[in-house]
């Protein structure tokens, strides 16, 4: 592990990428699957921001008397790449139950590999923690794009979480942004061809909602 990736050595990580690997598995077990990990590596993500979180320490009445309270006064934001990013958005809310949810929208281009954006939600305000939530890193574009438009916004920190990256995307993501680390659940081996994960899980869109989109 290191300050810009982050491999999480959780031992159920490894019991959750079995379920999403196995071409044999539903897919209401995938969702469920990519939920339990999200929360993992969301939990992971947010013990590193705990060194920019504001917490405010305010009291708090129990229906006994009266305790030590703390308060989150930092704007976050969780950020899904649509569509399969939406899988781990609830892990996210989890944590941050108030966040504002601006999900992106990126396309490939099957033939030239360019990605544009068809969806952008603007924060209402500069967010202090922006969170992005994507499954997979492939050859890093997408996570790049998505990462420019983030910048855009005026977010003061900036992480990353996916469940699978090839040694590619990662270079790439940390060649044009060396200052977001990421948070994943493995590294694989590499790309194929057609520039999909391999060995991978397959399309995490597809998987989750049962069929493919184009």
């Amino acid at each position: 592990m290191s300050d810009r990736l982050n491999l999480s050595d959780h031992p159920i990580t490894r019991l959750k990428l079995t379920t999403l690997r196995n071409k044999e598995t539903p897919n209401e077990t995938f969702r469920t699957a990519l939920h339990e990990l999200s929360v993992i590596l969301v939990s992971e993500a947010v013990q590193r921001l705990g060194r920019v979180l504001k917490i405010v320490q305010r009291p708090v009445e129990t229906p006994l008397g009266q305790a030590d309270g703390f308060y989150l006064e930092s704007k976050v934001v969780l950020v899904p790449i649509l569509r399969a990013g939406l899988g781990m958005l609830e892990a996210g809310k989890l944590f941050f139950s108030d966040a504002e949810v601006c999900p992106i929208g990126l396309r490939r281009d099957e033939k030239t590999f360019e990605i544009t954006c068809y969806r952008e939600v603007i924060p209402s305000e500069p967010p202090d923690i922006a969170i992005i939530l994507d499954p997979m890193i492939a050859t890093g574009a997408s996570g790049v794009v998505a990462i420019n438009l983030v910048k855009k916004w005026k977010a003061r920190h900036i992480v990353y979480v996916a469940v699978l990256a090839a040694p590619f995307g990662i270079s790439q993501i940390h060649t044009a942004h060396e200052d977001v680390p990421i948070f994943l659940g493995k590294l694989d081996r590499g790309l194929n061809d057609k520039n999909y994960i391999v060995p991978g899980l397959g399309d995490a869109g597809d998987r989750q909602f049962g069929q493919p989109t184009h």
